[in-house]
């Protein structure tokens, strides 16, 4: 992954997708040892950083002592200085480090930092498709296929929270199995249902370990309830077995809210002040009915990047391959066991294919909701990024050992293929 991600991180093909106020967000942290107040402008060093990197940014000035914040994009509103301040800080760490140890400047030190993440999320990868059973070729193919995307390439290789988002889906997801021998299900719910609270913390697209959690704890649980009668006593037996998943849920849901709506911004402070950015958004804003419809129609997106060394013809034909890939395995395997199916964990296994299919169905529709009470509906095909990474590992389990052999040849040769690309030996045609 550190071939794959760190020279396109260097080559300067940047996201989309706010990136300048995301490593506001960290420059202020790594360089300023501060955090920025809620809904804060973005600070001077992006905006000096982005007045001089080469083609017009707003009307910022290059060279000018202080940059003014009105004179960025959207009057200088930063898209995440509202969110909480965990991947921020986790990622100026190493951020500080590249800085002050290499001649890299505070941009393409965070944007080396951010790579880490994808590093550490295929690593996690394999070792939890070990954990559940997966031969190790099938878990090294589910590793790669899930972080050659181009949607994960394009998003790690610059400033952004998704592919820490990803890691802290998957924590989720190794935490509750390493946890389910224990004798309490209050106990896997607890622990399980804290790592989900610091995932939603790095960002609400992590949901997804949420959903896993509770399919898994479900199953789980509908196992050791095998043969209990149909007494009065016996069902009620049963509904407080379950009653930990219910508490789970609208625990870390509520937890959630509060921290990131009242805690949050007592303890950091927040700016006063209209949004341009919501303005403009709001006042472009299609039907709800129509951005409800949307995210189903773009699934395939996921897969597929706008922009920089992963866009073209060659990954859009890689793309749409691999998600005919991954959906038709996902469908093939939805109710097939794992290698080993006399044992208990078979039946949690097509749990947690069930929860990830789950998000996929709730989650577009429930974001969109969510965000037109709170301030303007919006959606964005990488949202459920965790979703299809967790997706693609989930289809490793159960394979057999030629299965498992074709999958991880897959992966290679789509390495190989964006290797090729980045190198210069492939040229997407204009």
């Amino acid at each position: 992954m550190a071939v794959v991600t760190i020279p396109v991180a260097l080559q300067g093909a940047g996201t989309p997708y706010d990136e300048y106020t995301h490593f506001d967000f960290i420059a202020r942290v790594a360089a300023d040892h501060t955090i920025p107040l809620v809904n804060d402008a973005v600070g001077q060093t992006s905006l000096q950083y982005y007045s001089c990197a080469g083609g017009a940014f707003g009307n910022l000035k290059c060279g000018a002592a202080v940059q003014d914040p009105n004179d960025a994009p959207w009057d200088g509103d930063s898209a995440a200085t509202n969110n909480q301040p965990t991947y921020y800080v986790l990622t100026a760490i190493p951020t500080w480090f590249i800085y002050h140890a290499t001649p890299a400047g505070w941009f393409t030190a965070a944007r080396v930092a951010n790579a880490l993440w994808l590093m550490l999320f295929a690593y996690m990868c394999v070792i939890a498709a070990c954990w559940m059973g997966a031969f190790p070729a099938a878990a090294f193919g589910g590793a790669l296929l899930a972080s050659i995307n181009p949607m994960m390439l394009l998003q790690s290789s610059s400033v952004s929270p998704d592919p820490a988002a990803c890691v802290a889906a998957l924590a989720c997801v190794m935490v509750w199995w390493r946890l389910r021998g224990s004798p309490s299900s209050w106990v896997r719910v607890g622990i399980a249902g804290l790592t989900a609270l610091v995932a939603l913390s790095v960002k609400e697209t992590a949901v997804v370990g949420l959903f896993a959690i509770a399919a898994m704890e479900t199953a789980w649980i509908h196992r050791t309830l095998r043969g209990a009668g149909r007494a009065v006593a016996d069902r009620v037996r049963a509904a407080k077995a379950y009653l930990p998943v219910a508490v789970l849920g609208a625990a870390v849901l509520v937890l959630h809210i509060v921290g990131h709506s009242f805690i949050g911004p007592l303890l950091r402070g927040s700016r006063p002040g209209h949004s341009t950015m919501a303005d403009s958004l709001a006042a472009n804003q299609p039907a709800l009915s129509e951005l409800l419809a949307g995210p189903y129609f773009d699934l395939i997106k996921v897969f597929t990047s706008p922009t920089g060394q992963q866009a073209g013809l060659w990954f859009s034909a890689y793309a749409l391959v691999l998600f005919m890939l991954a959906s038709g395995g996902t469908m093939s395997l939805l109710m097939q066991a794992p290698r080993e199916p006399h044992t208990a964990d078979a039946s949690t296994i097509r749990a947690l294919r069930m929860g990830i299919i789950g998000y996929l169905l709730i989650f577009p529709a429930a974001f969109i909701v969510a965000t037109s009470h709170v301030s303007v509906a919006f959606w964005q095909p990488r949202y459920i990024l965790p979703g299809a990474a967790l997706g693609l590992v989930a289809v490793s389990l159960g394979m057999g050992r030629r299965s498992a052999i074709f999958w991880a040849g897959v992966g290679t040769i789509a390495a190989l293929i964006f290797l090729a690309f980045v190198t210069g030996g492939l040229q997407a045609p204009a």
